[in-house]
């Protein structure tokens, strides 16, 4: 990836309350919030075309199904900026302690080393 940094994470894993994020922000001296869904693997492909792949798995380390969840990818620079966004979403049961494949097709884009 070069100079660039990715950063994957879940947000919207709907399952055990209706409006429970998946990683809650943390203020300093309180415990943070166990994720429900977590990405567990990645790869980053580049294939001959005009496009790249994020290839991974997420797993549910709840009790409970999750009926949706979306995993976010957020591109940076080297001064921590975000150049560019993208997301897959899923809204299949994720059951207890199940992992699931997701895939992420992106554009190249020449700040991409």
């Amino acid at each position: 990836i070069g100079r660039f940094i990715l950063l994957i994470y879940i947000i919207n894993a709907l399952g055990l309350l209706e409006d429970a994020p998946t990683k809650a922000p943390t203020p300093t001296g309180t415990k943070q919030q166990t994720p429900i869904v977590e990405v567990v693997s990645f790869d980053w492909i580049d294939e001959e075309d005009e496009y790249h792949y994020i290839r991974g798995s997420v797993q549910n380390f709840s009790q409970e199904t999750v009926s949706y969840f979306t995993v976010v990818v957020d591109y940076y620079d080297k001064n921590g900026t975000i150049i560019d966004s993208d997301y897959t979403n899923d809204g299949l049961d994720l059951e207890p302690g199940a992992k699931r494949k997701f895939e992420i097709m992106h554009r190249d884009d020449d700040r991409f080393e």
